[in-house]
This record gives structure tokens, sequence and C-alpha cells, in this order.
């Protein structure tokens, strides 16, 4: 083809045909000028392909992630109601210690330290790198930022503090007062129980203890609803997509 313009580009110009030869070249630019249009918009349509597919990607490995926070979730949540259930029962027993059974050594054992949520997070930190305008569902994307970007990290951030308070204040009283025959499963007051009722530290790091409990139970309970809903709202968008 390109041989062929320039045979008649020739015959124009020896031929003396300005005319004809002007119309010509500006066909030849307009042909070119088309062609690079079709090649950008090529490229253009193979780095959209490549970017999906890359989306796609991503929320596949997101999915997966979030299924794995929702167990180690729901697998905490156990821990912090049976910590909850522990300190609150040992409260109530303390009121009257003449009269406690002696039926509570799960329940002394399970005083102590809480777990931790350790998120998965592969998904997130890959979009980070990358950017997160690659999600092009709007809605998905503020989503997406508001579970791993506010949650998640409120949630690690309560559960530091509590940490820092249960090994500077509650954890040094339970090794005063209590001895531990087997981790989480039996453990005994080396003190007398009336003893233990008159300790006010002791008391009131329980009910601190309780009540700290009880709120991260809350931000449990909103961080899992909030991964339901995102899991959900991925799935739909990757089916809509394939």
């Amino acid at each position: 083809m390109i041989k062929f313009f320039r045979h008649f580009r020739q015959r124009f110009v020896s031929e003396g045909k300005t005319k004809k030869y002007i119309l010509y070249a500006i066909g030849e630019i307009v042909l070119v000028v088309i062609g690079i249009l079709i090649a950008l918009q090529i490229n253009n349509w193979n780095e959209e392909k490549a970017l999906s597919e890359t989306e796609l990607n991503i929320l596949n490995v997101m999915l997966k992630n979030i299924q794995s926070d929702l167990g180690d979730m729901e697998f905490n949540v156990t821990f912090y109601n049976i910590r909850l259930k522990a300190n609150q029962t040992v409260l109530q027993a303390l009121k009257d210690p003449d009269n406690v059974p002696d039926t509570l050594a799960y329940t002394y054992a399970n005083l102590g330290s809480n777990p931790y949520f350790i998120e998965s997070t592969s998904a997130f930190d890959n979009l980070k790198s990358i950017g997160f305008e690659i999600i092009q569902n709007e809605s998905l994307r503020e989503e997406i930022m508001q579970l791993y970007g506010i949650k998640y990290q409120w949630m690690g951030e309560l559960e530091d503090d509590h940490g820092k308070f249960y090994a500077n204040k509650l954890e040094p009283l339970l090794l005063e007062n209590f001895e531990t025959a087997v981790p989480f499963e039996s453990a005994a007051p080396v003190v007398e129980l009336q003893e233990l009722a008159k300790n006010h530290v002791f008391k009131e790091a329980l009910r601190y203890n309780s009540a700290w409990t009880f709120y991260i139970l809350g931000r449990y309970q909103e961080a899992t609803e909030a991964a339901e809903s995102l899991k959900k709202n991925i799935q739909a968008e990757i089916d809509k997509r394939q």
C-alpha cells in the first residue's frame, strides 16, 4: 500500500500535478494519523485489560484474606467472651467471699491475657503499592479503605493499649494472688478470698479489664459486620465482571 502511494506521489510530481499531489499528501498524512490513533487505541485497550485483570486478581486474593480474618475474629471473640465472663464472675463472687464455690478453677485461669487480631493484608498491601485507583468501583474502593485503614487499625491500637494495661497492671496482680496449674484450664488463689475481696487495686483492675474487654468486643462486632459486607460486595463485583 505504501509503495502504491509512493508511486502515485512520484507520478504527480513528475507530471507537475501539484494540486493532486497536495491532496495525495494530505490523504497520506490522514492515513498515518489514523494508523497512529488505531495503534494508541489498541495500546490503551491492552493496558485497560491488564489493569482490569490485576484488579480482579487483587479482589480474589482479598476475598481469601477476609475469609481468614473472619475466622481469626470469630476465634478471638470466643476467648474475649470467656475472659469477660471470668472477670465478671470473680467480681461477683468477691462480693460474698465466704460463700464462693470451689468450682472456679477454670474461671480463675481465664482472668488473664486476651488474644490479638492478626489480619491478612497481602491483597491490601499490594493495592497500596499499585494505587487504590485500580479499583474501578468507587463505593467498593471506599469500603476497602474503611475496613483496612480504619476499623482494623483501630482494633490493633485498642489491643496494643490493652496489652500494655495487662502487662503493667493486671498480670502482676494475677501472679501475686493466683497459682496456675494448667494455663487457661485451672488456677487457684494463693491468698484467702476474704483478703482478696478487700484488695481494692485487684478488684479495680478486674473492673477495668472487664470494661475494656466489653468495649473491644463491640469493635470486633463492627469489624466482623464490615468484613462480611465487603466480602459480599467483592464477590458481587467479581461475578459482574466475569
